[in-house]
C-alpha cells in the first residue's frame, strides 16, 4: 500500500490546516493514505473543534498582536503555532483505519516517537497521543473522522513560545500569564531544548514520513494534489476562515 506524501512547504495558517481537510474530503473510500507536510510561515492559534473560543482566548490580544485564530476540525485544546513547529495531518480511508479515529492515535504518535529517538531524544506515549520527553511535551496528535477518512493531525516542536501561548489565552492579570508560562516551561520541552543544535527541517521531514509509513505498513512516495481536491481544499480554507471571522 502506497503512503502518498504532500509537502507543502511554507504554508500560511489556514492553508496548513485547509489541505489535510480538504484531502479527507475528497478521498475514496478505497483511496490511497496521504501525509501532508506543512511549515507555518505566520503565527495562529489552533483550537480544537469544541473549544470555547470566547471565554478561553483573549480575542483582544490576538487580535492586536497579529496572530489569528483558527478553528481546526479535529479535538484538543487551544496551541500556540509559528515557523519554529512542523505540522501534519495523516489521511486514511475509514476501510483502512480502525474506529473511532482516537484508536490509530497511539499507533500514529509511535511514528513521532521514533522520529525524536531518531534525533536522539529518548521519548514516550502520554496518552492517549502525545509525545512526551521525560514527562514534558515535544509533540502531540489529535484525530477525527472527516467525509470517508481517518484525520489524525500533529505538531512536532523545533521550539516553542510558552510566552506568547499564555498571552493569548484569557486570563485574569498578567502575573497569571506569566505563571502559566512558567508552568509551560516545566511541562514541554522542544527539540532545540533537548539537543541545544540546529536540525534540519529536511531530516526530520524525512524521518517521520518513513517512520509513519512504517506504522502504517506503506511505502512512502511522492505525490501531488488532484484537481478535485484542490476544489475541495478550496471548500476548506474558506470554512475556516469564515470561522476565524466569526469566532
Amino acid at each position: 500500500m502506497p503512503l502518498r506524501v504532500i509537502d507543502l512547504g511554507l504554508a500560511s495558517a489556514v492553508a496548513s490546516q485547509a489541505a489535510g481537510y480538504g484531502i479527507a474530503d475528497a478521498l475514496a473510500p478505497g483511496g490511497e493514505p496521504a501525509v501532508v507536510l506543512a511549515d507555518p510561515i505566520e503565527p495562529f492559534l489552533s483550537v480544537g473543534a469544541n473549544h470555547d473560543i470566547e471565554s478561553g482566548i483573549d480575542l483582544s490580544f490576538c487580535g492586536q498582536a497579529g496572530i489569528r485564530i483558527i478553528r481546526r476540525r479535529l479535538g484538543g485544546g487551544a496551541i500556540y503555532i509559528d515557523c519554529d513547529q512542523l505540522m501534519f495531518h495523516v489521511i486514511i480511508p475509514l476501510g483502512r483505519a480502525p474506529r473511532p479515529a482516537s484508536r490509530i492515535l497511539p499507533t500514529l504518535a509511535a511514528s513521532v516517537i521514533d522520529t525524536c529517538r531518531d534525533l536522539g531524544i529518548a521519548s514516550e506515549l502520554r496518552s492517549p497521543g502525545d509525545v512526551a520527553v521525560g514527562g514534558r511535551k515535544i509533540g502531540g496528535t489529535a484525530g477525527a473522522e472527516i467525509g470517508d477518512s481517518v484525520v489524525v493531525g500533529g505538531t512536532l516542536l523545533f521550539d516553542f513560545d510558552t510566552a506568547m501561548m499564555a498571552r493569548c489565552l484569557a486570563l485574569p492579570s498578567e502575573r497569571h500569564h506569566a505563571n502559566l508560562a512558567r508552568r509551560l516551561e516545566r511541562t514541554m520541552t522542544t527539540i532545540r531544548r533537548e539537543l541545544d543544535a540546529p536540525l534540519s527541517r529536511a531530516l526530520v521531514k524525512s524521518r517521520l514520513v518513513s517512520n509513519l509509513a512504517r506504522c502504517l505498513g506503506a511505502a512512502p512516495r511522492n505525490g501531488d494534489v488532484s484537481k478535485a481536491e484542490r476544489a475541495a481544499i478550496a471548500v476548506a480554507a474558506e470554512q475556516l476562515e469564515d470561522l476565524a471571522q466569526r469566532d
